[in-house]
């Protein structure tokens, strides 16, 4: 059947929805343990996953209505055979480990915006090919995104805008989109940011950092913030495949220490 669940709360040890069909919360659920592996869960109320729960979310599976869904533990999301389906806001105050594979994607549907929050920790592992897809939905980034793994990741997205900090700490996170930077990029050694030939632009807040490359291909990096090649306190050569314009506001902070390029000062390399 579709059960519904329509009272003006609902306290939840735990929820499993682990076979086909729909579920429907239209009343506000607190919960420790969420776990979504098959069919749709959907409703009004605002299903919160408290902290210290976990929420294990497993592909072809849906969470869709007009609810929030807010994660505050550790959130787990795998694709297995088909893409996982966000149709309705998610606010991640937590930790969210997506790990998928196959080309499956977590994909953020139209009307729908999820937002990692300040504090918020979203860790990306998945090969590549399985993708952050945002259609008509949002992206909203105000904490923290690791790329963690040798793969090519892409946030497929019309807009992006980074307020909080990324770490490109290996392989390559490409924004399919013309992103904007106000927060912290870290592209660390061998790692890789890419614009799928998009501009980006580093606005007055905005810092870039580190000893790995940004490929742009023809398009143009505009800095009006912080360019700091090897990072803070650290020698290093950031790499820029594309153009580069330093805007009037714009600072590029290098240090120098001795005479070997990379290792005690560093390098802006543009091609």
């Amino acid at each position: 059947g579709s059960p519904t669940i329509t009272a003006a709360s609902f306290d939840a040890g735990s929820i499993s929805k682990t076979a086909a069909g729909t579920v429907t919360l239209d009343a506000t659920t607190t919960t420790n343990a969420l776990t979504l592996s098959s069919g749709t869960l959907q409703g009004s109320g605002n299903i919160t996953v408290n902290t210290g729960g976990a929420f294990n979310w497993i592909g072809n599976s849906t969470i869709a209505g007009t609810g929030t869904l807010i994660t505050n533990g550790i959130t787990t999301v795998t694709t297995v055979g088909a893409d996982v389906q966000v149709n309705r806001n998610w606010i991640n105050q937590g930790t969210i480990n997506y790990s998928a594979s196959g080309g499956n994607d977590l994909d953020v549907g139209a009307g729908a915006t999820m937002t990692n929050a300040v504090g918020g920790i979203f860790n990306i592992a998945s090969a590549t090919g399985s993708d952050v897809a945002v259609g008509s939905g949002a992206l909203v980034y105000l904490g923290t995104i690791n790329k963690t793994t040798a793969s090519l990741i892409a946030v497929r997205s019309n807009t992006f805008t980074n307020s909080g900090t990324i770490n490109v700490n290996d392989g390559t996170l490409q924004l399919n989109s013309t992103p904007t930077n106000d927060g912290t990029i870290n592209v660390a050694s061998g790692a890789t940011l890419g614009t799928n030939g998009n501009a980006l632009t580093n606005n007055a807040a905005g810092v870039i950092a580190g000893s790995g490359a940004i490929n742009l291909t023809a398009a143009t990096l505009t800095n009006n913030g912080t360019i700091a090649p090897g990072g803070a306190g650290a020698a290093g050569i950031l790499n820029v495949t594309g153009n580069f314009t330093n805007g009037a506001s714009g600072l590029i902070d290098i240090e120098i220490g001795g005479a070997t390029a990379g290792m005690t000062y560093d390098v802006l390399a543009v091609s």
